[in-house]
């Protein structure tokens, strides 16, 4: 254990041995976070025998989660599974493709970019023969970030059958809006948003999905 907490301060030292409750740290920039993060990680495993792949350490960008798992790597062995360091999105990821299935999506459903989503808002406009340009895809792709703040559109986006009315929705930038959310499900496309919210709606209405999920990990 001496090796895992050699050159790290008595703050870091606390965060990397304290393994009961939640813990929180609160540091700045260049303070050592991910120093005392992949030590905790190694201590978990080397000190108290937990195996990675119960382990779900998860962060914002992939290169902060490729970082994490090559520091780790050296600390308990490259053999070991830490495939469960990741960023958000790729943990819920991982969950959809077990269990979307269960909103009546494939799991090989697409996961659509910033690009994809622009692809798709061009081919409404064509359709709709409105003028395209990219301050209007702003506003309209700002108005669906604020639609997908919470879980509540994703019950029509799983619905059996036909959803909504385009006609039904209201103002331009609401038809918009109803339009891309159906060419979405016609492909099974889900965007960044969508990958966390279908985990929570999953989550909520299937328990046994939940608790496999606690079962499973740390």
């Amino acid at each position: 254990m001496e090796e895992l907490l050699d050159g790290l301060n008595e703050s870091q030292q606390e965060a990397v041995v304290s393994t009961e409750g939640y813990i929180r740290v609160i540091a700045g920039a260049g303070s050592g976070k991910t120093r005392a993060l992949t030590h905790r990680y190694a201590f978990i495993v080397n000190e108290l025998g937990v195996d990675p792949s119960n382990m779900l350490s998860v962060t914002f960008t992939n290169k902060a989660a490729h970082e994490m798992r090559r520091r780790v790597k050296k600390l308990v062995g490259g053999e070991q599974d830490t495939g469960f360091i990741t960023t958000y999105h790729g943990f819920c990821v991982r969950v959809l493709r077990e269990d979307i299935h269960r909103l009546f999506y494939p799991k090989n459903f697409v996961i659509l970019d910033v690009e994809d989503q622009k692809i798709l808002l061009r081919e409404i406009f064509e359709d709709m023969e409105l003028k395209m340009n990219d301050k209007t895809f702003k506003r309209i792709l700002d108005k669906i970030g604020i639609l997908k703040g919470n879980t509540h559109y994703v019950q029509q986006m799983i619905l059996r059958g036909e959803m909504p009315a385009v006609e039904d929705s209201g103002d331009m930038d609401s038809q918009i809006i109803q339009r891309y959310l159906k060419k979405q499900k016609r492909v099974y496309g889900l965007d960044f948003d969508d990958l966390i919210n279908f985990v929570f709606v999953l989550f909520e209405q299937y328990k046994e999905v939940l608790e496999k999920w606690q079962d499973r990990l740390v």
